[in-house]
């Protein structure tokens, strides 16, 4: 089994790029021989785990504060889908810099893991409001209703897995380079189109990351580092109270849980 870990919850070693890796470096921001402080979930009664899903925004252009919002987080896993309708839906500027992150209980039926390889994006509604809190006809240009989104199930390639009792990471970049907007003849806005070749090309593969483990790094240590069950020297280990696992350097480095029975 892949899987990818880095650090997102706790004293995290920071904010990371689109391919952070668990190599020399381990957690983005840790250096060799770093230890970084998670956080763990309480084991729940039912096997679930839990997934947060962070939309990162701010791609510098200086355009309109186009604002768009979300109503849920929907993944999928072959032809199954799960649908997590957020309490409080989201909403940000794409050209703004507030990450915004939501989360979802996610069963694990087989009481191991459960494993995602679609993303659906989901955006209900795209505006652009050049004077807020002004009149309500105030040149405000608004996509998508409940009804009719603006973006709707838009499936994209992921490698997402949630254990039970731990927490699952998923950055999503998405910023106004992947809006289209039409305008008149006096450049008001008219129309807007997704570019889902940009979000993409930004994205794909989406990646999950167990996030609420305490890991170290391994990778100086030579011939006295432990041996995974691949015949390979592990880079980094991982603990998290009940769980112990290791891992090889890169983004999609060979991943072992040594302790799957415990939930």
């Amino acid at each position: 089994m892949a899987a990818i870990l880095i650090g997102c919850g706790g004293g995290g070693g920071g904010g990371g790029t689109k391919d952070p890796t668990t190599g020399t470096t381990g957690v983005p921001g840790a250096g060799p021989g770093d230890s970084i402080a998670m956080v763990n979930l309480p084991a729940p009664s039912s096997p679930a785990g839990r997934v947060n899903v962070a939309y990162l925004p701010l791609q510098g252009r200086a355009l309109e504060n186009f604002t768009v919002l979300i109503r849920n987080i929907q993944l999928g896993f072959n032809s199954e889908t799960f649908v997590e309708p957020l309490a409080t839906p989201i909403s940000f500027v794409l050209n703004g810099n507030e990450v915004q992150q939501r989360s979802a209980s996610v069963h694990v039926d087989n009481r191991l893991s459960q494993f995602f390889n679609i993303f659906y994006l989901n955006i209900d509604t795209l505006v652009d409001d050049p004077s807020p809190g002004g009149p309500p006809d105030d040149d405000k240009f608004s996509v998508g209703t409940p009804n009719s989104p603006f973006v709707q199930e838009l499936p994209f390639d992921a490698t997402i897995r949630v254990f039970p009792s731990r927490e699952t990471t998923v950055p999503i970049f998405l910023n106004d380079s992947m809006i289209d907007v039409s305008r008149d003849a006096d450049g008001n806005p008219q129309g807007a189109t997704f570019l889902s070749d940009i979000f993409r090309a930004k994205n794909e593969p989406i990646q999950g990351f167990i996030s609420d483990f305490l890991g170290f790094d391994t990778s100086l240590m030579g011939a006295k580092r432990p041996v995974m069950s691949n015949s390979q020297f592990a880079d980094r280990v991982y603990f998290s109270g009940d769980r112990f696992g290791l891992s090889a350097k890169g983004p999609k480095g060979y991943f072992e849980m040594l302790t799957t029975d415990l939930v």
